[in-house]
């Protein structure tokens, strides 16, 4: 995991919501949701639950 994937992590647990996360970061939507994913292919569990409203932590997401 990278130190930009942490910084899209904390960003997005802070708003909750990609597309503000992006803009608060002044990168794509697109980058924080792949670069999300990414880290979360590689600790081997979901982090956020995503939805049309935007996105919520998981329980593994808290600890």
């Amino acid at each position: 995991m990278t130190t930009k994937q942490i910084e899209y992590i904390l960003e997005l647990a802070k708003t909750l919501n990609f597309n503000h996360a992006a803009e608060n970061l002044y990168v794509a939507q697109s980058t924080i949701t792949y670069q999300i994913k990414a880290a979360e292919d590689e600790i081997g569990f979901k982090i956020f639950a995503r939805s049309g409203k935007g996105a919520t932590l998981t329980p593994a997401g808290f600890q």
